[in-house]
């Protein structure tokens, strides 16, 4: 089984350069995938799905299918990736 990569905020902050409020903003208005807990306060990102993400924000696909976007990427997190 092959396992995602994770990637911590500031390699996030490199793909997608915006600052933690505004990345905070996204997650919390589902414009974003959230992190996943490693255990204790430490947090990372899948990385594909954050490169998924900057693909859709460099072809400009309006909010509601980046929305749409990361509610799929979310859903496939429950269904075992």
């Amino acid at each position: 089984m092959k396992y995602p990569v994770l990637i911590r905020k500031p390699d996030v902050l490199k793909k997608v350069p915006i600052s933690t409020t505004t990345l905070y903003d996204r997650i919390k208005n589902g414009l974003f995938p959230p992190s996943i807990q490693l255990g204790g306060q430490s947090v990372a990102w899948i990385e594909e799905e954050v490169d998924a993400l900057v693909a859709a924000l460099v072809r400009g696909l309006p909010t509601s299918e980046i929305k749409s976007l990361v509610s799929q990427l979310v859903a496939k997190r429950d269904n075992g990736l």
